[in-house]
């Protein structure tokens, strides 16, 4: 249980930071987060993002204060989690979906529920993170963690959701998924399966061809 407890904080923490680092992007205007093989992805903003400077209407000023504000209440809600105030954290994420319908507002959540060990409202967060930006590998694999370690799925609803998610990743971090799921199915041990996702990264991401051959060595040996 400690053990299972360590790696969810691990992934929390990692989501966290990263959370952090898209308002960068945002302010800039992007709509699309940055990402590579073997990597976290940075989860992208929504489309409504930032309002070009040059615009005069009413509602781009609007818009963009509210995007300014957001912002400023993402930082105060991270500050807060850090702090282990996550009464706080979690009024902070809230309000910050009042200014905008962020998959880093909900992920946000994800985390402060996760270290309340609060695992309905981390799942209900998790989906809504992933309802906004499904391709987001890290979504999915926080999801299936949990539903794994915690919620204690059965292999055919794990399998379920790994395959829903396969479908939506992005292409360029769909391995990260599928060797994730390769450890769970060996934690249900699920050697064959499990065997043959690591045969499939091989196929994704042949660069580390060596690295998942070893695994899967030490599977047929196990």
């Amino acid at each position: 249980m400690i053990k299972n407890q360590k790696y969810i904080l691990i992934t929390i923490i990692g989501v966290l930071v990263l959370s952090g680092a898209v308002f960068l992007v945002a302010r800039q205007g992007f709509e699309n987060g940055t990402s590579s093989k073997e990597q976290l992805s940075v989860e992208a903003p929504l489309e409504d993002g930032k309002v070009p400077v040059d615009s005069k209407t009413s509602a781009g000023v609007t818009e963009e204060k509210d995007t300014v504000t957001f912002n400023t209440v993402m930082t105060s809600a991270r500050t807060a989690f850090l702090k282990k105030e996550y009464t706080k954290a979690i009024s902070l994420y809230n309000e910050a979906l009042t200014y905008k319908k962020h998959a880093g507002a909900y992920a946000g959540l994800t985390g402060v529920y996760s270290a309340q060990q609060d695992w309905t409202n981390a799942l209900v967060s998790i989906d809504s993170a992933i309802t906004i930006f499904p391709s987001n590998t890290d979504y999915w694999v926080w999801k299936i963690t949990i539903l794994n370690e915690q919620k204690h799925a059965s292999f055919s609803e794990l399998t379920s959701v790994y395959q829903d998610g396969l479908t939506k990743v992005s292409s360029d971090t769909k391995v990260n998924l599928v060797t994730s799921f390769a450890r769970v199915a060996e934690s249900q041990d699920k050697k064959t399966e499990a065997i043959g996702l690591w045969e499939y990264a091989q196929r994704l991401y042949p660069l580390s061809k060596a690295v998942y051959q070893s695994e899967i060595d030490r599977l047929q040996n196990k």
